[in-house]
């Protein structure tokens, strides 16, 4: 994902909470924590705020309301710090160092790590065989 579908993810989101309602709440919750997972990654601070934010935490029509109007600035502000954030040092979830991100070769050819235990093998059976024999 470029910087600019991100963007775009989040400000869509930040649009749709002038019109959330006890409906609408739900999918854009899950939404909303789907797109950040996405964009920041699992081992980020935003993911890590947004999964755990409560939005609304009870859904009688009064209350929900009145919890809607009470926390949409602060996740509003989340929402446009998040989008600040890629636009001052664009998505990092995938920028790693390179030697952080080592995978054995082991993994990555399994049948050439075949070969080698094979070859071993045979190769130790063969020396056991050379001092074992009587001259």
């Amino acid at each position: 994902m470029n910087s600019t579908k991100a963007i775009s993810l989040l400000t869509m989101q930040l649009d749709k909470i002038d019109s959330i309602n006890t409906n609408s709440y739900s999918a854009w919750q899950t939404q909303t924590i789907s797109y950040i997972k996405g964009i920041f990654g699992e081992q980020s601070e935003e993911y890590a705020f947004v999964k755990k934010y409560k939005f609304v935490w009870a859904y009688s029509d009064t209350s929900f309301n009145q919890q809607i109007k009470q926390n949409t600035p602060q996740i509003k502000s989340f929402l446009e710090n998040c989008i600040e954030s890629i636009e001052h040092r664009g998505l990092t979830k995938n920028k790693t160092d390179p030697k952080d991100n080592k995978e054995s070769w082991t993994k990555k050819y399994p049948v050439i790590w075949e070969i080698v235990k094979a070859i071993i093998i045979l190769l130790v059976g063969y020396f056991f065989r050379v001092i074992t024999e009587p001259k």
